[in-house]
C-alpha cells in the first residue's frame, strides 16, 4: 500500500541532485511525478499549489542536500494535542 505523497517524495528524491544545481534553498511543488515549479518562499509555493491543485494533495519541499525534520515543541510539551 502506498503512503500519502509517496510518489511525490520519490520523485523529489530522484531529482534532488539535479535541482540543487540551480534551485538550492527554493521550494519545489510536486504533484505525482510532475514538478509545478520552484518558489522563493514556502508561502509562495503553497499559494501556487493551492491555485493549481485545489484540495488535492501535493508536496512542498525545500531543495536542500538533506531533508529537514519538522519539530513541534508545543506538541511535545503537551501545550497542544493532535488526534490521528
Amino acid at each position: 500500500m502506498e503512503t500519502p505523497l509517496q510518489k511525490e517524495l520519490e520523485f523529489f528524491a530522484a531529482n534532488r541532485a539535479k535541482w540543487l544545481e540551480g534551485h538550492r534553498g527554493e521550494f519545489a511543488v510536486v504533484r505525482g511525478e510532475a514538478l509545478l515549479g520552484f518558489f522563493p518562499t514556502f508561502a509562495a509555493a503553497y499559494d501556487a499549489g493551492v491555485t493549481e491543485f485545489g484540495l488535492e494533495p501535493f508536496l512542498i519541499r525545500e531543495v536542500t542536500e538533506t531533508d529537514q525534520e519538522a519539530q513541534f515543541p508545543a506538541l511535545t510539551a503537551g501545550l497542544i494535542s493532535a488526534r490521528l
